[in-house]
């Protein structure tokens, strides 16, 4: 197995930890919550390591669109959830694990130690 296929495995397997239930007397809320930083850490991270590949010259500039562009939805995707329990409503964490999971695909596909 590639490292980019154990790096990827990895993040999703914490973001899917983190959205897997929670203790009985934590509130939906609180998991929602701890679910959304979550993916907000592992998007940061991935995030960080392509900046650093993009400035080494590693991230062909159309890779870097595409990346990008998946960027985006996945941030509006977790500010509108973010915004949502703001507002004391549950969102909906499929639209974020799915943004995040397009993110990380795009980002594992080029990701070259």
């Amino acid at each position: 197995m590639k490292v980019k296929s154990k790096w990827t495995i990895l993040l999703i397997l914490l973001f899917l930890v983190s959205c897997a239930g929670s203790q009985v007397n934590q509130s939906s809320s609180v998991t929602v919550y701890q679910s959304l930083k979550t993916s907000k850490t592992i998007y940061d991270a991935a995030l960080k390591t392509l900046a650093a590949l993009d400035y080494e010259g590693k991230l062909p500039k159309d890779v870097k669109f595409n990346i990008i562009k998946a960027g985006n939805v996945f941030s509006i995707a977790h500010n509108t959830a973010v915004q949502t329990l703001l507002d004391g409503k549950t969102p909906d964490l499929n639209t974020v694990s799915k943004a995040l999971d397009e993110f990380l695909f795009l980002a594992s596909d080029y990701y070259k130690p």
